[in-house]
């Protein structure tokens, strides 16, 4: 199993603060790369909060480029349907 899908599983059941995504992948690889890429392909989107809407892209994508900004703050990073399909194959 590779950090991705693992990954994937251990955010299915709810949503994790984006910090603690960091640090659950930093001990493998790049987090804002694998963030990046799972974002990029379907299998995870970022809220602002864990019941809120999924960013705009474009707000994704500057929270990808700073990720210690304030754009962080507050920030949840759920799995979707994709991604769980990902997961459990």
């Amino acid at each position: 199993m590779n950090i991705e899908q693992e990954f994937l599983e251990q955010i299915a059941e709810e949503p994790w603060p984006l910090a603690r995504c960091r640090d659950f992948i930093a001990s493998y690889k790049d987090p804002w790369s694998v963030l990046r890429a799972l974002h990029a392909d379907g299998c995870i989107e970022l809220r602002r909060g864990a019941a809120e809407a999924p960013m705009p892209d474009w707000q994704a994508e500057a929270l990808f480029r700073a990720p210690d900004g304030a754009a962080s703050a507050g920030a949840t990073v759920a799995v979707t349907e994709r991604g769980a399909k990902r997961a459990y194959g």
